[in-house]
């Protein structure tokens, strides 16, 4: 009988998702947040019952930071500007949260992605290149995961040699793509190289004009589908 009211209340609770789902705008901010605010709140509230569960801190970082994205690509108004560094700022406070208790390489890059996010690029190359320069000599695909952001860190700056040197880099250290690193640094990568032959006389496609956030996502959209 527990079980049956275990999975009664789980597929209510799925329901309930799946419902808020549909009925979420997700061509505003708010909608966004209204779409992921049922993930937010189950994975709070299990912190409320240990503060200190580092899947529940990442759950909750990845979360907000997930939102935070979103809600970037479609923000129109000051309002909207202030709602997503505030997703962005609670991201980051639970990437905080784990990091004092462990540290991790993820999820320092998770923090810096953050403010890629945000459009605060030289925030962004600041942290993953102080985490890629202290990298060991026996450093683990992990790091071909920072090193894979911060080529698109380089890239939406419009630094595209330093770009370069990251995805190589990523490309090396990620061999077996564990984290996807390795392909995207192989796709990067071409993507440049075309891109220079067939604008060798003009403005480098990665320096196009727009605001740092609206570049950072046109990077980051393919790594979101």
């Amino acid at each position: 009988q527990a079980q049956t009211e275990a999975a009664k209340k789980k597929q209510n609770a799925e329901a309930g998702s799946a419902s808020q789902t549909e009925a979420a705008d997700t061509t505003t901010v708010d909608g966004i947040m209204k779409l992921y605010s049922t993930d937010i709140a189950r994975h709070e509230k299990a912190l409320e019952k240990d503060k200190n569960s580092l899947v529940e801190l990442l759950q909750c970082g990845k979360t907000y930071m997930e939102a935070g994205g979103k809600a970037a690509s479609v923000a129109k108004t000051d309002d909207d500007a202030k709602k997503v560094v505030t997703l962005f700022d609670q991201a980051k406070g639970y990437f905080d949260r784990y990091l004092a208790l462990q540290d991790a390489v993820t999820v320092r890059v998770d923090r810096a992605l953050c403010d890629l996010y945000e459009g605060n690029i030289e925030n962004g190359i600041t942290a993953l290149k102080k985490l890629t320069d202290a990298a060991p000599q026996d450093a683990g695909s992990e790091y071909g995961y920072a090193y894979m952001y911060l080529g698109i860190a380089y890239q939406a700056k419009g630094d595209t040699n330093s770009a370069k040197a990251a995805y190589q880099q990523a490309q090396k250290l990620d061999p077996n793509d564990e984290f996807g690193a390795r392909s995207m640094a192989v796709t990067r990568l071409a993507q440049l190289t075309a891109a220079e032959k067939q604008q060798s006389t003009t403005t480098d496609s990665s320096s196009a004009t727009g605001n740092n956030s609206s570049r950072v996502d046109n990077l980051l959209s393919d790594l979101n589908k």
